[in-house]
């Protein structure tokens, strides 16, 4: 979704990006089209569904092992539940979720901008894989794959 975002800003205002970072971006494949099922009251359960199972201390922490390729702390799981027990926060998650657009790196309109790309080698959610896919389009690329380093390496080897 990060990743998509950055395109789809670059596409809408290519005369204020300077330069882009792209951490395991997935962008070279088609999205869900969530905004039907949200607009509906699947959306409503998938709020009542988020706030009392899945946003819960245990459920994040598995969710983040995965996403790290390591186990997760507690306290990086507390890290992520604590912004989203925030009132109003999973009603705008959902939101976010519903208006984002899916942008494909073959979709960007700028090409020529500076693009970071950082990966983690042992990401399971977006394979590094995916970064043959954009190579060929982003003409001024450059690349950092962290070693033994799932889907997140900014946070667990930020140094």
């Amino acid at each position: 979704m990060g990743a998509s975002t950055i395109l789809a800003m670059s596409n809408q205002e290519d005369r204020r990006v300077k330069t882009m970072v792209m951490i395991d971006g997935a962008v070279t494949q088609e999205g869900m089209n969530l905004p039907f099922l949200l607009d509906s009251p699947i959306g409503r359960w998938m709020e009542v569904y988020l706030r009392y199972f899945a946003l819960q201390p245990d459920s994040i922490q598995t969710l983040l092992s995965s996403a790290y390729a390591r186990e997760a702390s507690q306290e990086e799981a507390q890290g992520y539940l604590e912004p989203l027990q925030v009132n109003k926060s999973i009603p705008a998650l959902l939101d976010f979720v519903k208006t984002a657009e899916n942008i494909q790196i073959q979709q960007w309109k700028y090409p020529d901008t500076p693009l970071l790309v950082v990966w983690g080698e042992d990401d399971s959610w977006v394979p590094p894989s995916s970064l043959d896919v954009i190579r060929p389009i982003a003409t001024n690329l450059s690349v950092h794959v962290f070693e033994n380093q799932g889907h997140c390496p900014h946070e667990t080897d930020p140094g």
